[in-house]
């Protein structure tokens, strides 16, 4: 009886055993057979992003006004307030700076875009311009890339690329940044400390896609010994920080 119960024992522990194998190897399954998501669908969670990003300059904005209005009402006040006007000034250049809207200067990369004649011999005779341009989404995805990989400031000609920026394509091989329309050459200046990092993704991951598919090659040039300037967001921003005084001046 003994051994009919060990046996019994046995058996249900091996059932146990081969049933969360099985399980575990269609997990394994499913998960590493997964169809791979659409490039359109990436489109869609960049936008998303771009949107999220957007609310945040938003908030970031706000928290420009706030910092000026305070230095100007500490400014009004009666008192040393010295040391604290310091504090807030400093506290509204870190904001401008998150928000694009000062310099940016240090190491980095420029990466520059353009045609390269010899590229167009290995093009089919039927080729159009449209099929070769550069688009949007494809300067769209190497700005993510590099902000992803240690970017602090990113410009397209000297278009500095912020939170509420747009790139979208105009006609080929002209793009709209921000307001303003640019045409090939492209320049794409980042800075960021991890200049050898930035460079060999980006080389990587666009460098031979540019050359089979658009016909351009890819420059890139490091700035260790002297610094690369990104300039500020040059498009008008609307701060505004005075509000109606309720008290009649009165403290």
């Amino acid at each position: 009886m003994e051994n009919q119960k060990a046996g019994w024992g046995f058996r249900i522990s091996l059932f146990t055993v081969s049933l969360l194998l099985g399980t575990m190897l269609t997990v394994q399954f499913t998960a590493n057979n997964r169809p791979r998501t659409p490039f359109a669908g990436d489109i869609i969670q960049l936008r998303s992003q771009l949107a999220y990003e957007m609310d945040n300059q938003k908030s970031l904005r706000k928290q420009i006004d706030l910092a000026n209005e305070k230095i100007e009402e500490y400014k009004r006040s009666s008192g040393d307030q010295k040391k604290m006007v310091q504090t807030m000034e400093d506290e509204l250049a870190k904001v401008k700076r998150e928000a694009g809207l000062t310099d940016v200067e240090g190491h980095g990369i420029k990466i520059e875009i353009r045609d390269n004649p010899l590229f167009f011999t290995q093009l089919p005779p039927s080729t159009r311009p449209e099929d070769i341009a550069v688009r949007d989404e494809e300067l769209i995805s190497m700005v993510n890339t590099l902000f992803a990989n240690g970017a602090q400031a990113v410009s397209i000609n000297d278009n500095r690329i912020v939170t509420t920026s747009c790139i979208r394509s105009i006609s080929p091989n002209v793009l709209q940044v921000n307001t303003r329309n640019v045409v090939l050459p492209f320049e794409i200046k980042a800075v960021g400390e991890d200049v050898e990092r930035m460079k060999s993704v980006i080389q990587s991951m666009y460098a031979e896609n540019l050359r089979l598919f658009n016909a351009k090659e890819m420059v890139i040039t490091e700035y260790r010994d002297t610094p690369l300037r990104v300039p500020a967001y040059s498009e008008p921003v609307d701060i505004r920080y005075a509000q109606v005084d309720t008290e009649g001046g009165k403290k």
